[in-house]
């Protein structure tokens, strides 16, 4: 089991706007994701997406999307969902290299659903990223990944 922070430590702050997600394939490092792993990745971007204390449709729209890819059943996505509700919002970061890559991928696919990600979301990203032991060079080299995936 890996590192267990809340997300205020890591510097996740409220999301912006964002607009309709479009689905996208999943790459190496998310296929290769066992259940567990999966299920654990999608609690930790339900509690990213709600660490504003409110759902957007398009982060609904990205957590269902991922739901129905990974196959999480619909209890587990009401569970993900009740767990928010205690009021103390953490990310569980893993230990294995590869699915902590996968993580910031997620987590920086769900802050740029909308196509775009500001300076300021870059940032938030890059410290989520210090907090999973990658180096700027990493950091950088995931999000350009990401970002041109979408081109």
């Amino acid at each position: 089991m890996g590192k267990t922070v809340a997300v205020d430590s890591i510097g996740i702050s409220p999301f912006s706007a964002l607009a309709p997600l479009e689905i996208e394939k999943l790459n190496y490092h998310e296929r290769k994701l066992m259940n567990d792993e999966r299920l654990a990745l999608f609690h930790n971007l339900v509690n990213l997406a709600a660490v504003d204390h409110k759902f957007t449709e398009e982060e609904i729209g990205f957590l269902v999307n991922r739901a129905e890819a990974w196959n999480i059943p619909s209890d587990e996505f009401e569970t993900a969902l009740a767990g928010i509700s205690t009021g103390q919002i953490e990310v569980t970061i893993p230990e294995d290299h590869d699915q902590r890559v996968g993580m910031l991928k997620e987590m920086i696919r769900l802050m740029a659903v909308d196509g775009e990600m500001a300076e300021t979301e870059k940032r938030l990203c890059a410290n989520a990223s210090a907090q999973m032991d990658f180096t700027g060079l990493q950091f950088g080299e995931i999000l350009e990944e990401v970002i041109s995936e979408r081109d």
